[in-house]
């Protein structure tokens, strides 16, 4: 009777962790999705804790345990991959693209791209103009934080959800050679 209660316990307390696993999986999808709905607005780490009823140092250290990285440093990928598609297939100019992706002007913009992707943005698009039909767009743009544990985390996150999976193959997309 004793080993049956404790295989029954081991079991509800196991059956508790993947609720628990399962539940956080469902909230982190929620939060990414509402990021990669939004990146585009003056978005902050408050608005967000907000909107998933979370306080904002909650969140941010969900973030971080979660996905391995800070909120922020989420927002400016999402705000760069947005940039570089735009730089790679539109003319609009680079004040524009800076502003539809969510900088609030050219300075914060280029100081994202450059701390990530090592070049100006008119620089990378001179580059891509000067490319080959041989070397695909974006080949030689490698961002600054791709580490395998981040892209795991990512990727167990885009399992179960089309918004996480789209964001995951839009950053392998462009930032892996």
């Amino acid at each position: 009777a004793l080993s049956q209660t404790f295989h029954a316990t081991l079991t509800k307390e196991q059956w508790l962790t993947s609720q628990k696993n399962a539940f956080q999986q469902a909230r982190g999808q929620e939060l990414l999705h509402y990021i990669n709905e939004h990146f585009q607005e003056n978005l902050t780490l408050k608005d967000v804790a907000s909107h998933a009823g979370m306080n904002a140092s909650y969140l941010s250290a969900y973030f971080r345990t979660n996905l391995g990285i800070g909120f922020y440093e989420y927002l400016i990928r999402q705000r760069l991959s947005h940039a570089v598609y735009l730089l790679n297939h539109t003319s609009d100019s680079i004040l524009d693209i800076a502003l539809d992706s969510g900088f609030s002007d050219l300075k914060p913009f280029y100081s994202a791209f450059n701390k990530y992707l090592h070049i100006s943005p008119g620089k990378y698009r001179k580059a891509l103009h000067d490319q080959t039909k041989e070397a695909p767009i974006g080949a030689s743009v490698e961002l600054a934080f791709d580490t395998p544990a981040v892209l795991d985390k990512l990727l167990a996150y885009s399992k179960t959800s089309f918004s996480a999976h789209s964001i995951l193959v839009d950053f392998l997309d462009f930032s892996h050679t």
